[in-house]
């Protein structure tokens, strides 16, 4: 069928989900507050001569610096053959910035996945007399819900991710 059933735990067939998803139906993962004024920090950095833009020189010095040395031509073929320069003036704004560590951190998800999530957290926080979920109760939740998980994956990654304010609930 078109969906699939959600039990009151907010648990689904993984199969179901799986065989359901539309690749080309996705909902596009925005990076949080925190992890923008963590990306807006190393900008800064990277920002050698404060001009609001990364040059392919200023982040081959970066890196030089990090004992990463990458000849600035290889970043000049990135930033023309891998959409990092979207206005192709030879830099990266802060937004194409975000962009490149938004991509390199996560990738669109199936809508369906997305909405799978929701009920779930939403069915998980409603049982919680806190009205959030703990480091404790993620792991479960996830695999509950059908989402594949690495073995020894840690909750704190996870937690650390999603976490928006570092409270270490969501």
């Amino acid at each position: 069928g078109d969906s699939c059933e959600v039990n009151e735990y907010g648990a689904v067939d993984p199969l179901c989900v799986t065989a359901t998803m539309d690749a080309a139906e996705t909902t596009r993962i925005e990076l949080t507050d925190f992890q923008k004024a963590r990306f807006g920090e190393v900008f800064d950095l990277v920002d050698s001569n404060g001009n609001g833009q990364i040059s392919v020189s200023e982040l081959a010095d970066y890196l030089r610096s990090m004992g990463h040395p990458i000849p600035s031509s290889h970043f000049e073929k990135l930033f023309k053959e891998c959409g990092w320069d979207n206005d192709d003036d030879g830099q990266l704004s802060r937004n194409e910035f975000y962009m490149l560590m938004q991509s390199s951190l996560l990738a669109d998800l199936p809508t369906r996945l997305v909405h799978v999530l929701v009920a779930a957290h939403a069915a998980a926080v409603a049982t919680s007399s806190s009205g959030t979920i703990g480091r404790d109760e993620l792991l479960p939740l996830l695999r509950a819900a059908g989402i594949p998980l690495r073995e020894g994956i840690s909750t704190n990654e996870l937690i650390d991710v999603i976490d928006n304010n570092s409270s270490g609930n969501v």
